[in-house]
């Protein structure tokens, strides 16, 4: 399928091995101001104090994530397709590696939380059960997952495609029904999910940090949909 003009749509490697440090350029505050502190919360209401737990970020871009978490005591470390985006976070002491979330390159049960924030929809919609067996695979018994994810009022039958940096990205987005039936599938209980909107003021602000064409494909993406989905479950 070919994306903007001519040109193929991106994998997410292909994308954020081209284009990772212009994107967490543009959404580094966005995610440090509201997205982070929203999952953190998450996280310390499903999986207890973070101190001194290990927890692995799928997805997990430069390791912006995966540094707060260290910050705040625990053993954090990520992975992420994007050699590109490993290699800027190794760079900053970041224990980071290059891996699919397909195909964890952790034992069973190596974690007591794992988290991942806008990686999960780059997965094709009939993939989204095998990766969310293998963070169930890693995890410990009574660990808990939080996914921060794009989802949508009602189910996609198509992707959505996002374009950004002048090349086209597609995006898998699922309804919080559908996330809560997958985890279920995928062996979790007590899935829960919540929306999370983020003002117009301060989408406004972001798009206004963002240069040239850019700057109208942040503000639909902040405005357009709820931003972001946070959902969690466990693993008994």
């Amino acid at each position: 399928m070919s994306g903007t003009g001519d040109k193929p749509i991106l994998t997410s490697k292909e994308f954020y091995d081209a284009h990772g440090a212009q994107y967490d350029a543009q959404v580094r505050a966005l995610n440090l101001s509201a997205a982070y502190p929203q999952l953190i919360t998450c996280l310390r209401t499903h999986s207890g104090e973070i101190s001194g737990k290990r927890v692995l970020d799928v997805g997990c871009g430069s390791g912006d994530l995966v540094g707060i978490l260290c910050e705040l005591g625990a053993d954090a470390c990520g992975i992420d397709v994007s050699p590109a985006q490993v290699e800027r976070g190794v760079r900053r002491k970041r224990a980071l590696s290059v891996a699919s979330m397909e195909e964890l390159p952790f034992p069973d049960e190596s974690f007591d939380a794992v988290v991942s924030y806008h990686s999960f929809n780059n997965a094709p919609f009939d993939r989204h059960i095998s990766v969310l067996k293998e963070q169930y695979r890693v995890l410990k018994r009574r660990g808990a997952i939080v996914l921060g994810a794009f989802h949508t009022p009602s189910p996609c039958k198509e992707p959505v495609q996002i374009a950004m940096f002048g090349d086209t990205l597609k995006l898998y987005p699922r309804t919080s029904d559908e996330l809560a039936e997958l985890f279920l599938a995928s062996g979790f209980t007590a899935p829960y999910c919540s929306s999370h909107f983020y003002s117009p003021e301060l989408a406004e602000q972001e798009a206004a940090k963002s240069r040239g064409e850019d700057a109208s494909q942040v503000r639909a993406l902040i405005m357009g949909r709820p931003y972001v989905l946070i959902a969690c479950a466990y693993k008994e």
